[in-house]
């Protein structure tokens, strides 16, 4: 009995080891290969992750312009004096791309972004006066235009952030004479005439520029006037020769900043010898300030120098900027010119006589004094 139990318990014996050995073994090679795998997971998920992200690029700072994906369309002029404008801080960064332009892209077109412009303009045989027109707005948008010529079939619209600071509404001005390329002699009387939106009350300043040396000749330091619509006469001063534009300042108080506009270029020359094919001036002496009615008859008047000429003649409003022709092609054998005063709404407005376009140079204008025009009486009205 004692051999029987000594023998089962060695049978249990070898019979564990023998179980037990091969466990061991098998535990121990899948502590090694679980380790080996969550190696490799570590290695994929840590060539998985995304990269760090980088600095997105700033529109604003010329050093990290896209060229390849910049595209933009222009559809208004640019002119020098416009601030805080998004069309101007995708000109400046187009012009920055082709290298004419080193300075911030803020919005500013002030002169560093007018000669930038020149340089645009005459390397693509452009005018060069430092003005985007059609024809540099065509030529910038044909570079840059969403529907322009660009080849890159992505091509991508930059987005121009929002100014978010708070700005104070200045004037905005708008010279309508000179308004084409003529000769206007040294020592020649001749004439600006602007509209503007803002304070009735304004400081003006008025300069001629020369639109190769930027230089300017002050010819209104500074003056307060009165109206949205003005004019004023002025004598060409002795100046060098060349391209100029006429350049008008307005500020609506003594702490906001001056707009400026400038007129088309024209050029001046060195003084005529003789006065054959001088322009006319014009000095408006009716009608004078007071009150008119509508449908009444009136009677405008001028005094002019010059040769024989053809005028033209406009109720122009102060309030609207609107000219009203109510003569034509009229001689001065007509003067005093008369004429029934038109259903226009009533308030402010003055008498416009200009000289009608001839040969070799633009109109000339005067304006006469204010006066108000108010509604017909009507016969209960009499007394």
């Amino acid at each position: 009995m004692n051999n029987i139990k000594k023998g089962l318990l060695g049978f249990v014996l070898v019979a564990t080891l023998v179980v037990v050995g091969p466990v061991s073994q098998l535990s121990a090679v899948t502590h090694e290969e679980n380790l080996a795998q969550t190696n490799v997971l570590k290695s994929r998920a840590q060539s998985l992750q995304p990269a760090k992200p980088q600095p997105s690029k700033q529109f604003l700072s010329p050093n990290s312009l896209d060229a390849d994906n910049f595209s933009y369309t222009w559809k208004t002029d640019l002119r020098l004096g416009m601030r805080n404008n998004n069309d101007v801080r995708a000109l400046q960064q187009a012009l920055t791309i082709k290298g004419f332009y080193k300075g911030k892209i803020d919005g500013n077109f002030y002169k560093s972004t007018r000669q930038a412009v020149i340089k645009f303009q005459k390397k693509y045989g452009l005018k060069k006066n430092g003005v985007v027109g059609k024809a540099t707005r065509k030529k910038l948008n044909d570079l840059y235009g969403s529907d322009g010529d660009k080849s890159s079939s992505d091509n991508k619209r930059i987005v121009i952030p929002t100014p978010t600071t708070t700005t104070i509404l200045s004037p905005t001005i708008k010279i309508i004479y000179p308004n084409s390329d003529g000769e206007v002699p040294i020592g020649s009387s001749q004439y600006v005439y602007w509209h503007w939106t803002g304070n009735k009350k304004t400081s003006v300043r008025i300069s001629l520029a020369n639109t190769r040396t930027e230089t300017e000749t002050g010819i209104i330091t500074e003056k307060e006037i009165l109206g949205s619509s003005r004019s004023h006469k002025f004598l060409v001063p002795n100046i060098p020769v060349g391209k100029y534009v006429v350049k008008v300042c307005v500020s609506s108080s003594s702490i906001a900043p001056f707009v400026c506009g400038e007129s088309a270029p024209f050029t001046i020359v060195a003084s005529k010898t003789t006065t054959t094919n001088d322009l006319p001036t014009i000095t408006v002496t009716l009608p004078h300030d007071g009150e008119v009615q509508i449908g009444s008859s009136q009677s405008v008047d001028w005094q002019w120098t010059g040769n024989e000429t053809k005028f033209k003649i406009f109720l122009s409003s102060t309030s609207t900027n609107t000219d009203v022709e109510i003569g034509t092609g009229i001689s001065s054998n007509s003067r005093p010119y008369k004429f029934l005063v038109p259903k226009v709404p009533a308030g402010k407005y003055r008498i416009r006589v200009c000289d009608s376009y001839h040969a070799d140079a633009s109109f000339v204008c005067d304006i006469s004094d204010t006066f108000s025009i108010v509604a017909a009486k009507t016969s209960s009205d009499s007394p």
